[in-house]
């Protein structure tokens, strides 16, 4: 699963090197690019966050209740990259 999602977020930080890619959006400015490689960062943080929290549990560093934690650090990184994405436009 966490290859998936690495792997998800690699493609459309791919895509997004393409101009071409974006080319074909009729409505994408200089300020939506901006706001794209925000949302990006902020998902590649989040995963880093949830990933720390589990490799730390799995050597026994910190408790189980502390991935739930990150869960929600991660979620709030989600919703803050798409209100982001939203202000752009």
């Amino acid at each position: 699963m966490p290859m998936m999602v690495w792997a998800m977020f690699f493609g459309l930080t791919l895509l997004g090197r393409d101009p071409g890619f974006f080319a074909r959006m009729k409505h994408f400015s200089p300020a939506d690019w901006k706001a794209w490689a925000e949302f990006t960062t902020l998902m590649g943080l989040g995963l880093i966050v949830v990933f720390s929290m589990v490799i730390l549990y799995n050597v026994g560093a910190i408790p189980g209740e502390w991935i739930g934690y990150s869960a929600w650090i991660f979620l709030a990184f989600v919703f803050l990259g798409i209100y982001r994405l939203a202000k752009a436009k």
